[in-house]
């Protein structure tokens, strides 16, 4: 328990770095693009906002009317911008059945009109290829653990967004069976012993060459040419990808 406990707080506060970090790219994101839309015209509004978009990271970034009518549009949305999301508060989380969006919201001055980023917090459909959607599955690529997001608060929930007293969106995580936490033990082990290994086998290296003829001097980097095709390199740096068969064949 204490370690699912310590796990579960480290996934949290990584979680809560990662989503701070999100949250203000949004909000500066829909800020310029508000400041956008008050003083440019269409045409540049919609160079611009695309090179807002980009420069943020997020996956969306509209200008609406009050009534919610598009005005422009950058990015890529998957299904209909919900309508509490066009008219709601600054920043609001809104789930449906397959995906999962926070919304950030600013007025735009002088205009009966918004300009709204989007970002893209959980979906279950990868689309176009991807091998995973959202904020959700880039967490669980890089951390091993995928977090669930849920609209308002959540009790036992390890990680909440909090704005002006109300809770917009919490998150959870999968409990930590044994299997994973013998991986977890296990990957860490290989993530200490194999760069020792290979530190190990340069200082050999270096001596076997200084003591031996010129005839046995290849016999070490035979050694370590087995030495890297059967360590687990992709995992020890984190690019399995790099490694991959498919990969490979390419």
């Amino acid at each position: 328990e204490v370690q699912v406990a310590e796990r579960e707080a480290e996934l949290g506060r990584e979680l809560d770095r990662r989503m701070a970090r999100l949250v203000e790219r949004a909000e500066s994101a829909a800020s310029l693009a508000a400041a956008l839309a008050s003083r440019s015209s269409p045409r540049e509004i919609f160079v611009e906002l695309e090179r807002i978009r980009n420069r943020a990271a997020v996956d969306a970034l509209v200008i609406h009317d009050e009534s919610g009518e598009l005005l422009s549009w950058s990015g890529d949305h998957r299904g209909p911008i919900p309508q509490e999301a066009r008219t709601g508060p600054g920043i609001i989380y809104a789930e449906r059945p397959l995906y999962g969006y926070l919304y950030v919201s600013r007025p735009v001055e002088g205009r009966e009109a918004r300009a709204l980023a989007a970002v893209l917090l959980e979906g279950e459909l990868p689309v176009d290829g991807e091998r995973s959607t959202g904020v959700a599955g880039r967490f669980a690529a890089r951390m091993g653990a995928r977090p669930y997001f849920g609209q308002g608060a959540g009790e036992g929930a390890a990680w909440s967004l909090v704005v002006d007293g109300d809770t917009v969106v919490h998150a959870r995580f999968d409990p930590l069976t044994q299997g994973q936490r013998r991986s977890e033990v296990e990957s860490t082990g290989r993530r200490i012993v194999v760069p020792v290994v290979f530190l190990a086998l340069g200082v050999l290296m270096v001596g076997w060459h200084r003591g031996v003829t010129i005839r046995w001097r290849p016999v070490p980097l035979l050694a370590a040419s087995v030495a890297l095709a059967i360590a687990p390199l992709g995992e020890v740096i984190g690019a399995r990808r790099l490694f991959s068969p498919g990969l490979f064949l390419l």
